[in-house]
């Protein structure tokens, strides 16, 4: 790796955060080359538009990225700290290679050196607290394919307004399993890969409180259509979008109607989708192990039945993304919903990219992404992407 990268950290799905990653940048008309020389790290070579880092929804920090002798790290950041006429600085990494207090007193002798006086943070990679206010963060780059290297923070995502996104919502649901905004707004990113977002049109069959409906009203999506079975459930999306409404200025219109996705037709007339983007049931969270064959099975059923519904919805260049269950079964794998990938594809759907599976370590039911667009839309398989496989 030469110097003079940008580098953007990848969340806790690095997988599915590095293909939102190449999705949001070609959007913004930036063909660049990307690489992922670290799981959690993307590298490209010229400068990046930060502001199209605040889209992403999967990623936590984005910087300048510049290979170190090890022997002129402590040099290296003082001199950057000198120039930015700050003496409180944040290290962190991803593995134990290097001795990172050791470098950090290196570096309050040197600040000293100045008749200045240092103070520092150890902290995880991911650490945002103060950064780019009163911190300096330094993410100390050290692997098998990547020399000694450094990535200034130069944004952060601002963690304040996603969990106010989240939590400070007038209908706020704590059960666990719910879609959190990030992985909402991953969802919708990788749903619309065209431009000019204030003229796509987005369906949500499966609304629930309207958390992919607030992510794409908040990235300037022009129609943000949702419905849902339950009429407590519409009740919800409609206060909190309200809610949101009131937050910031949202351009686009917005349409909620009380709806079973069984019953959406072409004799509605609705004009079609650039995107349809659900999060379906994912069945019983404590299914016992006996039950999820036939649970599944069920589940296949009845989402082969929501594909078939959606597809005649959609632009020919429009994409499908759905997050579906997948349970833990006794042997430590993961079981999902078997309705791929030829049975879409004899639906008149082209699958872009392998399903992805994310969720906590071990956890009883986790998410799997399925990305599909028509077949007549003559796609580019996103499968060509250099993805590090998912470790489920």
């Amino acid at each position: 790796m030469k110097s003079a990268f940008t580098g953007v950290l990848l969340g806790n799905y690095p997988d599915l955060a590095f293909l939102e990653v190449l999705t949001v940048f070609k959007r913004a008309g930036l063909n660049t080359a990307w690489s992922r020389p670290l799981p959690h790290l993307a590298l490209t070579t010229p400068p990046i538009d930060l502001t199209i880092f605040m889209q992403l929804g999967g990623s936590i920090k984005a910087g300048l990225v510049t290979a170190v002798s090890p022997s002129s790290l402590a040099a290296f950041i003082t001199a950057d700290l000198l120039s930015r006429q700050q003496t409180q600085f944040c290290l962190n990494q991803f593995t134990n290679q290097s001795d990172l207090k050791s470098l950090a007193h290196e570096i309050k002798q040197l600040l000293a050196s100045h008749s200045l006086s240092g103070r520092f943070r150890l902290t995880k990679a991911t650490a945002t607290a103060g950064v780019g206010s009163t911190w300096a963060d330094y993410l100390i780059l050290v692997g098998p394919k990547v020399p000694v290297s450094v990535m200034i923070t130069q944004a952060v995502q601002n963690l304040q307004w996603w969990s106010t996104k989240d939590y400070g919502r007038p209908s706020v649901n704590a059960r666990p399993g719910l879609l959190p905004p990030k992985i909402a707004r991953m969802l919708v990113n990788l749903a619309l890969p065209e431009a000019d977002l204030n003229y796509r049109r987005l369906l949500d069959p499966f609304c629930g409180s309207g958390t992919i409906l607030q992510e794409a009203l908040d990235l300037g999506c022009g129609q943000v259509d949702g419905s849902d079975v339950s009429l407590s459930q519409v009740k919800a999306a409609t206060s909190n979008l309200t809610w949101f409404h009131g937050q910031i200025n949202c351009p686009g219109q917005l349409l909620i109607s009380q709806r079973d996705v069984m019953t959406y037709s072409s004799k509605l007339k609705l004009q079609p989708y650039d995107a349809i983007v659900f999060e379906g049931y994912l069945g019983p969270p404590t299914l016992p192990d006996s039950r999820i064959e036939s649970e599944l099975k069920g589940l296949g059923k009845f989402y082969l039945g929501v594909f078939k519904k959606m597809l005649p919805l959609l632009k020919p260049s429009g994409r499908l993304v759905a997050a579906l269950p997948a349970y833990l079964t006794p042997g430590d794998n993961y079981r999902t919903v078997p309705v791929f990938i030829d049975t879409c594809e004899k639906l008149g759907y082209t699958l872009l990219v392998p399903p992805m599976l994310i969720g906590r370590p071990k956890a009883r039911i986790k998410r799997q992404i399925i990305i599909l667009c028509p077949k007549s839309n003559n796609p580019v398989k996103l499968a060509s992407t250099p993805i590090v496989p998912v470790n489920a």
